[in-house]
């Protein structure tokens, strides 16, 4: 078997079983979650780059603004794919992003018969018929228009297309996309802010050792919402659980304190 298709359905398979994945952290905003996959990426691919001492491409192609500029877009196109895909997985939009991903083969027909002038054989015009006939049907009876999944299926078949007609090998030019991404999820993922800025308190859930554990109480609703008028980081362990919200003074706040007086970020923001 070509090394081609098989490693394309692999792709699929992992691909269709990363919602289990994102549904474990649901908490998380979808674009934190592409961020932090955009960064590790980054590293994973460049130590990949290492260990085969593949880096005599980088220097020529960064004097290439050509190049920059079109793998600058194909990473825009896979971050937005990425993007929409998490959201609508944590969106309850699951069957929505499948659908893309059935489309996405007919737009990569199209889109190889116009631009690369590849001409498929009868047998294959016929499954991509079939295939037609099976989006359709599953289209109707969604009961409205999948904008996701005909974002999803033109965005990864441009994405496609661009990577199709790059002059960079596979992990040459995913190491190149996500260096061009590299500097925007550095902020996000290593838990900056900027000063001042206003957030909603989020709610997580509460764990054994966090702030919200027997053996220290969680703080009421007037300090979560002063602590987030201070722009603090909500952690993941919980200092503003349900039953912070429930509660309402503690001995950190004056009878007359208000809720959106700023506050310095103590150890539990």
């Amino acid at each position: 078997m070509p090394s081609g298709p098989l490693a394309a359905a692999i792709a699929y398979v992992l691909w269709g079983l990363f919602p289990l994945y994102i549904k474990q952290i649901a908490h998380i905003p979808a674009l934190e979650i592409v961020l932090h996959r955009s960064l590790w990426s980054l590293v994973f691919v460049f130590g990949l780059l290492a260990v085969l001492r593949r880096f005599a491409w980088l220097p020529p192609v960064l004097r290439q603004p050509r190049t920059l500029g079109l793998f600058l877009l194909s990473a825009l196109l896979l971050g937005g794919n990425w993007l929409l895909y998490v959201w609508a997985v944590n969106a309850g939009r699951v069957l929505d992003a499948s659908l893309g991903y059935f489309i996405n083969p007919l737009v990569n027909v199209v889109l190889g018969y116009a631009v690369l002038h590849e001409r498929p054989r009868p047998v294959q015009w016929a499954a991509v018929a079939l295939a037609a006939v099976g989006v359709v049907w599953l289209a109707w009876g969604a009961g409205h228009l999948p904008w996701v999944s005909i974002v999803l299926a033109l965005s990864f078949g441009l994405y496609g297309l661009l990577r199709k007609t790059a002059s960079l090998g596979a992990i040459e030019g995913l190491a190149l996309e996500t260096l061009l991404l590299g500097p925007w999820p550095w902020p996000v993922c290593c838990g900056c802010r900027p000063a001042g800025r206003r957030t909603s308190p989020r709610v997580w859930p509460a764990t054994p050792g966090g702030c919200c554990s027997p053996a220290r109480p969680p703080p009421c609703r007037c300090c979560c919402l002063r602590r987030a008028h201070a722009g603090c980081r909500w952690p993941p362990w919980g200092c503003c659980s349900t039953s912070a919200r429930r509660s309402s003074s503690c001995s950190a706040c004056s009878p007359t304190a208000s809720p959106s007086a700023p506050v310095e970020a103590s150890a539990s923001c």
